[in-house]
């Protein structure tokens, strides 16, 4: 379900430090991953973005659900420290399937979020039942998908995007000015 990503997620961050690379691991001895954490750097240009009136939308290839917790619990923490403005759920796009409700409904993240205060909060129950599908949720926002996602969500050529991984330079190569971040693990 979409809560067992969500909480699974939330476990991960509880060992988040801004800018310190730690892992979680999957199962004893095997494979491990990077704890979520926000970069102190990123935070202050977010927060002198939005402060300047620009909207910011986060566009990742990790789960939705995941990036939205992320953004709720480490990311807008940060950004209001400094003064910024917080990021809405509505402009976190991140990878989804289409979720099926108890009623046998199916919904589409980017539809939902805006327009289910519950779902766009994260609220446990809710994601509680709902079953993720074997339906991806297009655009896709990986690779030439996140050009894909700026144009359905944002409308527009972004004034500037960020990116940390080689899926983000078509994304990279659309925007009027870009900006390569460096990841510390690599």
């Amino acid at each position: 379900t979409a809560h067992e990503i969500v909480d699974a997620t939330r476990r991960a961050i509880r060992d988040s430090a801004p800018g310190e690379l730690r892992y979680v691991e999957v199962a004893s001895g095997g494979s491990k991953y990077p704890v979520p954490f926000v970069y102190p750097e990123m935070a202050e240009l977010l927060a002198a973005l939005g402060r300047a009136g620009f909207p910011v939308w986060i566009v990742s290839a990790s789960n939705a659900w995941s990036v939205r917790l992320v953004v709720r619990e480490l990311l807008n923490p940060a950004l209001e420290a400094l003064g910024g403005v917080p990021i809405p759920p509505d402009r976190v796009v991140g990878v989804s399937t289409l979720v099926e409700d108890r009623q046998g409904r199916w919904w589409k993240d980017s539809l939902r979020v805006r327009t289910d205060p519950a779902y766009a909060r994260l609220d446990d129950e809710l994601l509680a039942g709902l079953r993720l599908t074997g339906r991806l949720s297009f655009p896709v926002p990986t690779y030439s998908g996140k050009v894909a996602a700026l144009l359905d969500f944002v409308g527009a050529r972004p004034w500037l995007c960020g990116g940390d991984s080689p899926g983000d330079h078509p994304m990279l190569a659309f925007a009027e000015r870009r900006l390569w971040i460096s990841r510390v693990e690599k």
